[in-house]
C-alpha cells in the first residue's frame, strides 16, 4: 500500500487591498519574501495584473500553491501587530469591510491617489468642503429635494452639515461621489470650497507658560491613587471618573498621565469638542511633553466628557471611539478612564452593574460652591406680554453683571431648533402615542411624524389641550439671540460662538482668548460652550428655551437635556465669585429640567433607567439603523424582502 505524504506548506502573505469595492473585501494571498505584517507594498492584481497598492494583513502558512504571485514592491512599515488587531476588532465589531478599517488607522491622505500637495515649510495643503447653513430652517427640505433629484448632492450635503467642515477627497470617498456633486453644491450656495494647510504644529506660535501641579483635594488625591496602581500593575481595566462641574477632573488627569508618562509608557487624551482642543491642549503643554502620533506601549487612555455622541462616527465606518479606545487599552494592557460630571447611561450603568471601577468627587476644587439655579416659566412671560428671548429675571441679572464688571454666558442648542411642535401658552408638545418620543415638524406638507414607527399626523393650528394659537415650531438661532441681547444692552460687548464662527482654523482658540482676555461681557453660543471651559469671571449663565433639546425626535433626549443643562450651569462660578444661573423653559415641572437644576444625576439616573428599562429603550437593548436605497423603489422592496 502506497501512503500518500502531507502536501508541502509555504508562507504567504495575506494583503488587503487598496479598492472600496466590497467585492476586494478580503485577504489576496501572495508568496511572501522579506515582508511583515503592516508593510505598505504594491501587488499585481486580477487577470490583467495591475499594479495596486496594499498592505500585508499577516503571514499564514497554506498548501503550496503555483498560482500565487510575488509581491511587486515593498514599502515601509506603517501599522504595528496591535494596531492591526484594531482593525481586525473594527472590521468584525462594526460590519465595515477592511479598506474602511485601514482608512481610518492610517494618516489622512496615506491611501489617497490624489496628490494633495504641501507648502514650502511642509505642511499639507488640503481642499475642504464647509457647509453653508441655509438662510432659511429648511435643510431637512432641501436634502429631501435633493434625493429625489440629484441623490449623490443629498448624501454629500448631509455628511456636510453633520461634521460642518470635510476633506473633499475624504467626502467622496464617504458618499461615493465625484468632484461635480460637490462643486454643484458650491453653485447652490450650500457649502464653500476652499484650501486649509494642515500644520504640524498649530500651536507652535503660542506661548505656553509653564504651570505646576496643583495640591490635590482628599478626593482628587484617592482618585490619582487608584489611576495610579491600576497602571503600575499593568493590566486591563476601566475606571468610570464622575466629578461635579468644577470638581477638578482635568488636574486629576494631568497627574495621571504625568505618573504613566515616568514609568516610560504613552498616554492618549480624547475630547469630544474642536473648542476644546485648544484650552486643553494648553493645558497639557504647560504641564508635560506629549506625542501627536500612533503610540505603542499604551498605558492610559483618558476620554473626557465621556457621554458625548461625537465619539460615534456618523461616517463609515461607523465606529465608537470609547469601544474602540477599550479595545485599545485591552491590546496593551492599559487604563481606560471615563471621565465626566454627567456620564452617559451606559457607562453609568456598567458602573451599577460592577462591570467598570466608579471613582467619585462630590465636591467643587477648595469647597466652591455649586452656582444658585433658577427656572424661570416662559408661560407666565407671554402671559406678561413679554415676547422676546430673554426672560424678565434673566435680563435682571445680566445687568447686575454688566454694573458688576462680570461676565455671563448664553446658551442655545441650536441643533435642536425647528424640530418639533409645541403651546407656547400651556407648553403642550406633540408626541408620538407608541414610541413617547416628540414628532418632528415637517414643514413641506405641513406634518408632524415620528421617526422611529412612521405615525403620523397633521401639524394642528390650534393646541390640542388649551385651545390657544400660539402653537407653533421652534425657529430661533444664536445669531438672532446676539442681536436681541444688543438691542436690550446697546452698551454691552458680545461675542457669538458656533458654526458660522468657527469656520477658520484656529477660531475657536481666537474667541475664547478673546473672551478671557477681553474681558468680553456676554458670549453667545451652542453646545461648544457648554463644557470644558474654566473662566473664573463667569458668574452668570442663561440657557435659552430649554425645552428645544427636551423635546426631539430621539430616546435619549431626556438625557441629552440634562446633561447639556448640567454642563451649562456648570460654567459659572469656578472662580472666587458666586455663581447663578437662569434656565428659561414651557416645563418647569418636568423632572429632567428640575433634577439638572439641582445638579442631581443620581436622581436623573434612577429615574431615567428605570424608564429605558420599561420601554425597552438602550442600555436594555441595541438599536439597528438599515438603510437600503436605490432609484428603483420596486427593486428596492424587492431586495429588502430578499
Amino acid at each position: 500500500m502506497i501512503l500518500k505524504t502531507k502536501m508541502e506548506t509555504l508562507k504567504c502573505a495575506r494583503v488587503i487591498i487598496n479598492n472600496s469595492a466590497r467585492a476586494t473585501d478580503k485577504l489576496f494571498s501572495y508568496i511572501a519574501e522579506d515582508v511583515c505584517p503592516g508593510m505598505w507594498v504594491k501587488v499585481p492584481f486580477g487577470k490583467g495584473n495591475t499594479i495596486v497598492d496594499g498592505m500585508v494583513f499577516d503571514i499564514a502558512e497554506e498548501e503550496e500553491n503555483p498560482k500565487l504571485k510575488e509581491i511587486y514592491s515593498k514599502g515601509e512599515i506603517l501599522l504595528s501587530e496591535k494596531q492591526l488587531k484594531l482593525l481586525a476588532f473594527m472590521r468584525e465589531k462594526y460590519l465595515c469591510t477592511y479598506y474602511d478599517a485601514l482608512k481610518i488607522l492610517l494618516p489622512p491622505g496615506a491611501m489617497s491617489k490624489k496628490n494633495r500637495g504641501f507648502d514650502g515649510a511642509g505642511n499639507r495643503k488640503i481642499q475642504f468642503a464647509v457647509f453653508n447653513p441655509p438662510l432659511e430652517d429648511n435643510l431637512e427640505e432641501i436634502i429631501s429635494y435633493l434625493n429625489r433629484k440629484a441623490p449623490a448632492q443629498a448624501r454629500a450635503l448631509d455628511i456636510v452639515s453633520q461634521v460642518e467642515k470635510i476633506a473633499i477627497a475624504d467626502l467622496e470617498d464617504f458618499a461615493g461621489i465625484s468632484r461635480q456633486a460637490v462643486k454643484a453644491l458650491e453653485k447652490k450656495g450650500l457649502l464653500t470650497i476652499c484650501d486649509f494647510v494642515v500644520e504640524r504644529d498649530p500651536f507652535k506660535n503660542l506661548e505656553v507658560e509653564k504651570t505646576h501641579f496643583l495640591k490635590p483635594t482628599k478626593e482628587q488625591k484617592e482618585a490619582i491613587d487608584y489611576i495610579n496602581s491600576s497602571a503600575k500593575a499593568q493590566k486591563f481595566e476601566e475606571i468610570l471618573l464622575r466629578g461635579i462641574t468644577g470638581s477638578g477632573k482635568t488636574e486629576v488627569y494631568l497627574q495621571a498621565v504625568d505618573n504613566v508618562l515616568k514609568m516610560g509608557r504613552k498616554a492618549i487624551i480624547l475630547v469630544p469638542e474642536i473648542s476644546l482642543t485648544p484650552q486643553m491642549s494648553l493645558r497639557f503643554a504647560s504641564r508635560i511633553s506629549f506625542i501627536f502620533a500612533p503610540l505603542e506601549n499604551i498605558g492610559i487612555i483618558v476620554i473626557d466628557e465621556e457621554h458625548e455622541n461625537s465619539y460615534k462616527s456618523d461616517m463609515t465606518p461607523k465606529y465608537d471611539a470609547r469601544e474602540v479606545a477599550s479595545q485599545l487599552c485591552r491590546l496593551n494592557n492599559g487604563v481606560l478612564v471615563l471621565a465626566s460630571a454627567t456620564p452617559s447611561l451606559k457607562s453609568g450603568y456598567r458602573a451599577v452593574k460592577g462591570e467598570i471601577k466608579l471613582l467619585q468627587i462630590k465636591n467643587r476644587y477648595n469647597n466652591a460652591n455649586l452656582p444658585e439655579a433658577e427656572i424661570v416659566d416662559l408661560r407666565y412671560e407671554i402671559m406678561k406680554g413679554n415676547k422676546s428671548f430673554i426672560s424678565g429675571r434673566l435680563k435682571e441679572e445680566i445687568e447686575k453683571n454688566l454694573e458688576n464688571k462680570e461676565q455671563t454666558i448664553i446658551f442655545l442648542n441650536r441643533r435642536g431648533y425647528s424640530t418639533f411642535v409645541s403651546c407656547r401658552s400651556c407648553g403642550y408638545v406633540a408626541k408620538c402615542p407608541v414610541c413617547d418620543v416628540a414628532l418632528t415638524y415637517h414643514k413641506y406638507n405641513e406634518s408632524l411624524m415620528c421617526h422611529y414607527c412612521g405615525y403620523t399626523m397633521k401639524n394642528p393650528k390650534l393646541c390640542p389641550e388649551c385651545k390657544s394659537k400660539y402653537i407653533k415650531y421652534f425657529g430661533v438661532g444664536t445669531q438672532r439671540v446676539v442681536e436681541e441681547i444688543n438691542t436690550l444692552f446697546p452698551g454691552a460687548t458680545t461675542l457669538r460662538m458656533d458654526v458660522d464662527t468657527t469656520r477658520e482654523k484656529m477660531s475657536h482658540h481666537k474667541i475664547l482668548e478673546q473672551f478671557k482676555n477681553e474681558k468680553t461681557d456676554i458670549l453667545v453660543g451652542t453646545q461648544m460652550i457648554t463644557k470644558g471651559l474654566d473662566f473664573p469671571d463667569v458668574t452668570l449663565v442663561g440657557v435659552l428655551a430649554a425645552d428645544m433639546m427636551l423635546y426631539v425626535d430621539d430616546y435619549s433626549a431626556n438625557e441629552r437635556t440634562f446633561q447639556l443643562i448640567t454642563q451649562v450651569v456648570g460654567r459659572a462660578g469656578r472662580g472666587d465669585k458666586k455663581g447663578r444661573a437662569i434656565i428659561q423653559t414651557y416645563s418647569p415641572q418636568h423632572q429632567v429640567i428640575k433634577t439638572a437644576k439641582e445638579q442631581d444625576y443620581k436622581t436623573f439616573f434612577a429615574k431615567e433607567i428605570a424608564y429605558r428599562q420599561k420601554t425597552g429603550y438602550p442600555p436594555f437593548c441595541d438599536i439597528v439603523h438599515i438603510v437600503v436605497s436605490g432609484e428603483n423603489i420596486e427593486l428596492v422592496k424587492e431586495n429588502m424582502a430578499d
